[in-house]
């Protein structure tokens, strides 16, 4: 993805459409696949005019244009490319924002063809107001809309959002690419992965334009290429000449089962073992309880307890009944607490003192 500010609009659109001083690339065996252009207003009779006014009329501090630049499939014909753009225009693109795109082939480092498109689009957005030129680019006036400048998109947004969302955009051109791949029947694929991770040995270190072209680095990367090409057709060979006779076949199968049951067996005892685990801690914990009882219960006797000489000081009735059963059993004393009365006498000697 690419941003380009005010004043370089006009010039991008000439250079990816090969018009004007850009027009010499085409006779240095560079070929111009396809081009087109859409969504523009009606005061825009070509894209050059519409770029062009975008570059006078656009605030300074604003970019002019957001670009995509796409490598494409060298094993899909040039129609096919064009379909595959055609068709992600129309997905990313829709009919809101002015587009134009090119598809470039340029030959590449060995010996093919370097098949790429650029894409680009402004971020004014196409809400069916008409405005001029000079209006269509000023800012956008959201309580009138058709007083101020067509509203921008993609703006206002955190530059981690924006991250997400180009991981979002080449996973969907991920999917788009290779489904035109398999439409044509083609085996190649391509993938977000690294190319460490789908491609045999080390990617290619990146490279500036004026590093490759100063020096030996062209010749570097080249030789580079030409050594990777030379391993992975080496360990294809290995892997042909090394038929599998029928007693491999059997080992290999053999193999393949072992590798299952010690699977099955390894998650069988990681169960076994947070099983045991599970049980160790629940014993822990109903031993720590069973210790915890008898405190428990020496706390329980000590409030019932609290709870009978409460009520015995307080309550003339219960006193009473505990009058009446003189000869029975005495609630059991705990040590420092109140002591319960027995002596009907004392008693009533305080009831006289109060009356």
């Amino acid at each position: 993805m690419k941003v380009g500010g005010k004043g370089k609009a006009c010039a991008h659109s000439n250079y990816i459409e090969r018009q004007g001083k850009y027009a010499y690339r085409l006779e240095t065996g560079e070929r111009l696949v396809a081009t087109g252009s859409g969504n523009m207003p009606e005061w825009a009779q070509s894209s050059s005019q519409f770029w062009k006014a975008a570059d006078e009329h656009e605030r300074a501090n604003w970019t002019t244009y957001r670009e995509m630049e796409i490598a494409l499939p060298r094993e899909l014909d040039d129609k096919q490319k064009e379909k595959l753009v055609r068709e992600w225009v129309k997905q990313e693109i829709g009919y809101q924002h002015a587009y134009t795109w090119a598809i470039h082939s340029p030959r590449a480092s060995d010996g093919g063809e370097q098949p790429h498109v650029h894409m680009m689009f402004s971020e004014r957005m196409m809400d069916g107001h008409e405005r001029g030129p000079e209006q269509f680019f000023k800012r956008y006036n959201g309580k009138a809309p058709e007083k101020g400048g067509a509203k921008k998109a993609n703006t206002g947004k955190h530059p981690l959002e924006r991250k997400e969302e180009l991981k979002d955009l080449r996973h969907r051109w991920e999917i788009m690419c290779n489904r035109h791949l398999r439409a044509a029947e083609c085996r190649e694929r391509v993938s977000l992965k690294p190319n460490n991770e789908v491609r045999h040995g080390e990617p290619e270190p990146k490279m500036l334009p004026s590093e490759w072209q100063r020096g030996t680095g062209k010749a570097d990367i080249v030789a580079f290429r030409e050594a990777r090409k030379e391993q992975i057709q080496a360990s294809h060979d290995v892997r042909v000449s090394v038929r599998p006779t029928e007693h491999m076949e059997a080992e290999l199968i053999h193999l393949a089962h072992r590798k299952q049951v010690d699977q099955r067996q390894a998650q069988a005892a990681a169960a076994a073992a947070r099983q045991a685990e599970a049980d160790r801690r629940a014993a822990e914990e109903r031993q720590a309880l069973i210790a915890k009882l008898p405190a428990m219960e020496k706390a329980v006797i000590a409030e019932i307890e609290d709870e009978t000489n409460r009520r015995f000081d307080t309550d003339f009735e219960y006193q009473a009944l505990w009058k009446e059963r003189e000869g029975m059993s005495r609630p059991v004393r705990r040590q420092g607490a109140t002591p319960i009365r027995q002596s009907g006498t004392k008693l009533q000697r305080r009831r006289r003192r109060r009356n």
